[in-house]
């Protein structure tokens, strides 16, 4: 019967196109989630195009399926059910009648000898592994895109996969693991978006039908066992010489009558009836204009839907032995005016392809913040001072600190020894006894605010370092490198002279020195 129900559906469709309803149209509805799956791929084999749950699921695309493998034997080479799942996606993809055994068993001992080794075998030259060290998430990701489904792709699961990637890189802390981490959490509820008005044909579940109404509907009831919708019962027990035994959980069943609980599996036969009618109910005032019944008939047992189907067919005083019955016409649908309307003025472009080539080695990029600049022309010292200075200015919080050396990092401004060496000196200075107060989320923070002063018709922008307001108190710290200067604290005194001028009577001046053991000095 399940395979005859598909046949039977793919017939309703083509009879409904066959009276000009389009697929956006058509709904098939059907009452359980595997149901619906089995629905979707029966489909998309025969070439219609599909939006439901099911397909839009990102995690569902054997290419992201693939990316994801391929990603967790980056991390470790030796996962063997990575290396599965990598070569199962891979014979899908290519559509490759290939014994997996086979070809599993041939890439095993290649990875044994490295991804590259591996990826040679499995006829992707172009992945090496030195090129992947160093990328950052995103570009991981549109590494492994094009070099292992080419550089033009018009995959829409890719596209939307890389929107992720890339959605993460700005919130994540930029390592491959956490992605993967991350990715696990969301790939239940990562869907593709589709436009408005696409004409596929949509599958869903009864349940999830709720308060929307299509053209036409085709309802793929397979009936279930009149089984009660809960299985147990929890009760309270009084019994002689078990006084510690107070409660038990007895099976829903009819033999309740025989300790006198036959009231509760009543109870709950009238409960999963009424679902059963609630469901019955939403399936069947979908449709605006036809509606398609798919069901079975059982000679031995009737359950309750077909029992309901069997009444209403006697009571029409037709035949029961039929196997289809025809209520009204089929009308051959017309567009109306206001569909032509919309249909003319949501054309759309369609991406027909997507390029994906590593920018590197095609354009160079001249940075534009004062920091990088001086790489160029500026002694070490004065270069290091300027890029702490233009970290420090990124840091509000405590827990910034990590984000922002890692942001660096992966950018390639500094690399692992020096990231390492900056981010041991900014927690110093974050966790510092006397600076601790001021990185947290309890207290005002202006980093690098900006004071315009007017002299002689002339304007001056001065930007002190940090600048914390606490209760009624201002707080001005400014950054360090080097030896102690009479010049600091004369800056520092005026920054605070033009926070007195705004109004801050409370002002608190302190210089921090950057060297290797913080230093803070209260002015």
């Amino acid at each position: 019967y399940r395979e005859l129900r598909l046949e039977n559906i793919k017939n309703n469709i083509v009879e409904l196109k066959s009276k000009g309803y389009q697929d956006k149209d058509i709904c098939v509805l059907t009452n359980q989630n595997k149901y619906a799956t089995e629905i979707v791929s029966f489909l998309i084999k025969n070439g219609y195009h599909i939006i439901s749950s099911e397909s839009l699921l990102l995690k569902n695309s054997p290419e992201v399926r693939m990316i994801i493998a391929f990603f967790k034997l980056l991390l470790n080479t030796g996962n063997q059910i990575q290396l599965a799942n990598f070569i199962e996606n891979l014979l899908v993809i290519q559509n490759n009648q290939m014994s997996f055994h086979k070809v599993y068993t041939e890439a095993s001992s290649q990875l044994e000898n490295g991804i590259d080794r591996l990826m040679m075998h499995l006829s992707y030259p172009t992945v090496k592994e030195e090129e992947m060290s160093g990328l950052s998430v995103y570009e991981l990701t549109e590494y492994a895109v094009s070099n292992l489904f080419g550089e033009i792709n018009n995959n829409i699961f890719l596209h939307f996969f890389l929107d992720f990637a890339y959605d993460y890189q700005h919130m994540g802390d930029g390592s491959l693991a956490s992605f993967v981490e991350y990715w696990e959490k969301k790939c239940d509820k990562t869907y593709i978006t589709m436009p408005d008005g696409v004409n596929a044909i949509q599958v869903m579940t009864i349940h999830k039908a709720k308060g929307l109404k299509f053209e036409s509907v085709i309802l793929d009831f397979i009936p279930r066992n009149d089984k009660t919708t809960r299985k147990d019962y929890w009760t309270d027990l009084e019994l002689d010489g078990f006084s510690e035994l107070q409660a038990t959980m007895l099976p829903l069943v009819k033999d309740l009558e025989f300790v006198d609980l036959e009231h509760i599996y009543a109870e709950e036969e009238e409960k999963t009836e009424l679902d059963l009618l609630n469901m019955i109910y939403v399936a069947f005032t979908r449709p605006v204009s036809a509606l398609f019944i798919l069901s079975q008939k059982k000679e031995k047992s009737q359950n309750r839907f077909t029992s309901y189907i069997q009444n209403f067919l006697t009571k029409q005083a037709l035949k029961p032995d039929e196997t289809e019955y025809e209520f009204g016409e089929l009308k051959k649908r017309e567009k109306k005016k206001e569909e032509k309307q919309k249909q003319q003025k949501n054309k759309r472009i369609v991406l027909k392809d997507m390029l994906s080539a590593s920018w590197k080695g095609r354009i160079k990029v001249a940075p534009s913040e004062p920091v990088f600049w001086e790489l160029i022309s500026s002694t070490p010292a004065d270069v290091y001072g300027n890029l702490v200075h233009k970290m420090l200015s990124e840091v509000f919080v405590h827990t910034d600190v990590k984000k922002v050396v890692t942001r660096y990092l992966l950018s390639g401004i500094i690399d692992e020894h020096e990231a390492m060496r900056i981010q041991h000196l900014i927690e110093n200075v974050v966790n510092h006894k006397e600076l601790k107060a001021y990185y947290n989320n309890d207290v005002l923070i202006k980093n690098e605010t900006e004071i315009i002063t007017l002299k002689n018709g002339n304007r001056t922008i001065h930007r002190p370092d940090r600048v914390v307001i606490q209760d009624d108190e201002l707080i001005i710290i400014d950054y360090k490198t080097g030896e102690k200067n009479d010049m600091h604290t004369e800056q520092i005194s005026e920054y605070a002279g033009y926070f007195n001028k705004l109004g801050y009577e409370n002002v608190k001046k302190m210089l921090v020195y950057l060297n290797e053991a913080i230093e803070v000095l209260s002015v």
